[in-house]
């Protein structure tokens, strides 16, 4: 949970990227019965979208494989765009390649997820994630 302005706690948010249903609904099932609030995009162009629009939310969880836009090219743009930064970012796909694993890395992602992902692993990972950023 978060704190507003006037000291009531709001839900951590979660900008979730998966253009897979099933995939989408598991996470989203995931974060929401654990307490998250979660956007979610269907494709890359309605997250850059959310991005360009919209103020920071804690996290973003992304699948790498999108149509329109892939994993990629978001992250490019989130972290091009001040506000956005330093959101800890997710990547959930099925590509292991060690190249492909070192270029999200290097494009600024903060942990690989392979799929098919056990629910406990995305939560474990969401729940690193959303500690080390508040401790910074």
């Amino acid at each position: 949970m978060s704190s507003t302005e006037d000291g009531l706690e709001q839900p951590l948010r979660v900008l979730l990227v998966e253009d897979d249903p099933v995939s989408a609904h598991m996470a989203t099932h995931v974060l929401v019965q654990n307490g998250f609030a979660v956007m979610h995009a269907v494709d890359g162009r309605e997250a850059i979208e959310i991005l360009e629009m919209l103020p920071p939310t804690d996290l973003v969880v992304l699948d790498l494989m999108l149509p329109l836009a892939d994993g990629f090219n978001v992250i490019e743009r989130a972290r091009a765009l001040p506000a956005w930064t330093k959101v800890p970012i997710i990547m959930i796909t099925s590509r292991s390649q060690e190249s492909v694993v070192l270029r999200a890395f290097g494009a600024g992602v903060d942990e690989y997820l392979i799929k098919p992902v056990r629910p406990g692993d995305l939560l474990a990972k969401v729940r690193l994630l959303i500690a080390r950023s508040a401790a910074v």
